[in-house]
């Protein structure tokens, strides 16, 4: 199915996902996300907003922030050795210049960017993301569905509980679940070479 087609889908998702939840007795509780921007260019800046300022890139139809697809390929083709890649903190003053040059010249200056990303340490590489991650005002999971994500754990037959996650990742927005894809790709790049950087 397209991203699309799955909106469509939503309200059958809703039913089955809550379905499960009710037959095993879990509450579920939705909140409102502060889908605010907190008037960055970058970093604080909700994903549909990011991919919208991305969008005078043609080929790119992945639905994932051009900041977040640089930091991955990054790390993906020269990082993944590296010991304790997520482990091991950036130096705070390097990770402050770094993120002050993304947030600054991300849109108007991208050659600059992309180069000081390719010369950054894979510790500074992480910090950025993590810094991007802790900043979105809505979570990857998002605020309305995060709780049940969560819950999810309380659904005792494994069979539910995988048909659960499956479900609500169905329902996450489609940049979200992009961005969600591409990130847990990762992190099974990162156990796929786990005897170098011994993040298992």
């Amino acid at each position: 199915l397209t991203d699309s087609q799955y909106q469509h889908l939503t309200p059958l998702l809703w039913v089955e996902v809550t379905s499960i939840f009710d037959q095993y007795k879990i509450p579920i509780l939705k909140r409102k996300a502060n889908i605010k921007n907190r008037r960055g260019n970058v970093f604080g800046v909700n994903l549909s907003s990011l991919i919208m300022r991305d969008m005078p890139r043609p080929n790119d139809t992945s639905m994932v922030p051009q900041i977040f697809q640089s930091i991955l390929y990054q790390l993906n083709t020269r990082c993944l050795e590296e010991d304790g890649i997520l482990r091991i903190a950036s130096h705070q003053q390097k990770l402050n210049y770094l993120c002050s040059e993304i947030e600054s010249k991300f849109y108007n200056d991208r050659k600059h960017v992309e180069f000081i990303l390719s010369q950054a340490t894979v510790h500074d590489l992480t910090g950025v993301l993590k810094k991007l991650l802790r900043d979105l005002p809505d979570t990857i999971f998002t605020m309305e569905l995060f709780d049940m994500f969560y819950k999810c754990s309380l659904i005792p037959n494994r069979e539910d509980q995988s048909t659960a996650l499956n479900l609500l990742v169905l329902l996450l927005p489609v940049e979200h679940r992009n961005t969600f894809r591409l990130l847990l790709q990762f992190c099974i790049n990162v156990i796929n070479h786990e005897n170098q950087n011994r993040m298992n």
